[in-house]
Order: C-alpha cells, then sequence, then structure tokens
C-alpha cells in the first residue's frame, strides 16, 4: 500500500483503517522477503507493487535482486493503485484517471520485461578470474525506451 486505505465508510475516510491497522503501517515487502528468503527453502513470496508511482527500472533491479535470492521464489501483483492519498503522498493533487493508469501499466510492463530480458545476455557474466573479467561488454545492451513512462536509459544489473 502506497497510502492508508481510505475508501471504506466515504472517500478519504482514513479512520475505520488505523485502530485495527488494516493494511496500514506497512513495511517495504522486499526486506522482510529477502530476509524471509534466507532461512527459507520452499515458501514461495508474492509481492504487490504499483506501476503508477515507481520508475521501472528501480522496480525491475529489486525484483530482479529478489529473483535472485528467492531463487526464483517471488512473484509479482501488478496493480496500478487508486487510493487518492497514494496520489498525494507522491506529490499529486489527484488520482491518475484509471484509463491513463492502465495505458502506464501496460507500457510499464513493456520496459520491464526489455530490461529483464533484453538488456544482459544469459552469458553476459563470465566471472573470469584469469582474465579478471566479470562480464563481457558486448553482452549488455541498452535497451533506450522512450515513451509516456520515465525513461530507462541504462542496463538493468
Amino acid at each position: 500500500m502506497l497510502g492508508i486505505y481510505d475508501v471504506y465508510k466515504g472517500p478519504g475516510n482514513i479512520e475505520p483503517a488505523l485502530p485495527g491497522a488494516a493494511q496500514f503501517p506497512i513495511s517495504d515487502p522486499f526486506s522482510a522477503i529477502a530476509a524471509m528468503a534466507s532461512v527459507t527453502k520452499s515458501l514461495s513470496f508474492g509481492v504487490t507493487s504499483s506501476t503508477t508511482y515507481e520508475h521501472p527500472f528501480s522496480l525491475a533491479r529489486r525484483f530482479s535482486t529478489l529473483d535472485h535470492l528467492t531463487r526464483g521464489r517471488v512473484g509479482w501483483n501488478i496493480v496500478t493503485s487508486y487510493l487518492e492519498n497514494a496520489a498525494k503522498n507522491f506529490g499529486l493533487d489527484t488520482q491518475v484517471p484509471h484509463d491513463v493508469r492502465y495505458a502506464i501499466a501496460e507500457e510499464y510492463l513493456n520496459v520491464t520485461y526489455k530490461l529483464w530480458e533484453g538488456s544482459w545476455r544469459d552469458d553476459a557474466v563470465v566471472q573470469d578470474r584469469n582474465t579478471k573479467q566479470y562480464t563481457v561488454p558486448d553482452r549488455v545492451r541498452r535497451i533506450d525506451h522512450v515513451g509516456s513512462v520515465p525513461s530507462a536509459l541504462t542496463e538493468c544489473n
């Protein structure tokens, strides 16, 4: 949750959510999952993360890290965020309209997919101590995405 659940019993009403801690306060799940993954072998994890308020490079990088730490035991519950106070937490006066959020989400998914599948070839990392080479440079590609979501002009590490 990027904001307090403020839609129960009237818009903008945070009172019902606070006494019972309904989806608030909430820690960033990426840190907690990294810790839990280190002491489990078969438990899988899911993270709800919004395409509306975070740069695709940052999210792709964090999910790549979790994918590595969990050995593939992490999934992404993709949301576009609908809470008005989430928009305000990110400096907007009002929520991004529904159809615009979904258009952003579609492009966002294309960018994250390019970062995960198109920027580093599977054989890019060689870890060769003799040649002191970790990565083969021509096996890492820029995706140079240009569109309505923030540009992802760097490689995903």
